[in-house]
């Protein structure tokens, strides 16, 4: 994804919110917000990918205020959230027409992945998410040539990167 105009404002804002989540000393928030301004000033340009961005302003939190994961209790409430909301997502997974569950269960681990925090616009509501479920789709839907890919034997790997997630 390359950068647009407002990618600007959320790395600055999501770095800013992590800022605080890693440290109460204010000298050390605003050295931090400094290099946060100076890596924006250097990088962010109409070539910038905001991922890759947003992964040196997190190396640069991490570095100066010492705090390794500033979301370290978020994810662990999000992994129990996720495990408890598990059983009804299986439920509605088995109540569908056998024909459909694939979708079901591929649109539940979608929604999964919309789980940010410090992200303006997302909430990182598990239940707000599944709420919506009826009214989601694909933006692009592969679900045919995925299912043509599956059969006995056949391993999967799912990789995520989002807290609770993984249990979707």
């Amino acid at each position: 994804m390359k950068v647009g105009a407002r990618c600007g404002f959320c790395l600055l804002h999501r770095g800013y919110l992590q800022i605080v989540r890693s440290t109460d000393d204010e000298d050390v928030r605003r050295e931090t917000v400094e290099a946060l301004l100076r890596l924006l000033a250097e990088e962010f340009d109409e070539d910038a990918v905001p991922a890759v961005i947003g992964s040196k302003r997190d190396r640069i939190i991490h570095r100066l205020t010492g705090c390794p994961d500033p979301y370290l209790d978020l994810k662990r409430e999000a992994n129990e959230a996720a495990l408890e909301m598990l059983p009804d997502m299986e439920s509605l997974v088995e109540a569908k027409p056998v024909g459909e569950r694939l979708r079901a269960a591929s649109l539940i681990a979608c929604l999964g992945n919309v789980i940010e925090y410090d992200v303006p616009g997302h909430s990182p509501d598990f239940a707000e998410a599944f709420s919506r479920l009826d009214e989601e789709d694909f933006y692009i839907d592969d679900l045919e040539a995925f299912k043509a890919l599956l059969g006995p034997g056949v391993s999967l790997l799912f990789l995520t990167d989002n807290a609770g997630e993984i249990v979707f």
